[in-house]
């Protein structure tokens, strides 16, 4: 058996307006995803990108992505980690 290849990423995803149905990467295209090498990095993309949509009932989660490549096989793991939502925020009295 060979050494495996293992590479390993973050990528953002949100649920959009779809109430949690279905969620959706941030930013790229498939061909070209917007792919990040810390999880801080992912999160401060996420934090930045929550900031701009400002809507409360969207769900956001950061997935790490590991791929293991050996000659005769790749197994690829996704681990989800859930965002707190974003309290409302206290209109001035």
């Amino acid at each position: 058996m060979t050494t495996p290849r293992i590479f390993e990423y973050w990528i953002v995803q949100n649920t959009g307006w779809s109430g949690g149905v279905s969620w959706f990467d941030l930013g790229g295209s498939p061909a070209q995803p917007l792919r990040f090498t810390e999880e801080s990095k992912a999160l401060d993309r996420a934090a930045q990108a929550r900031k701009v949509l400002s809507d409360r009932f969207v769900r956001w989660r950061l997935v790490h992505v590991r791929v293991e490549t050996t000659s005769e096989r790749r197994v690829t793991t996704e681990t989800f980690k859930l965002l707190k939502p974003v309290k409302k925020q206290k209109s001035p009295s």
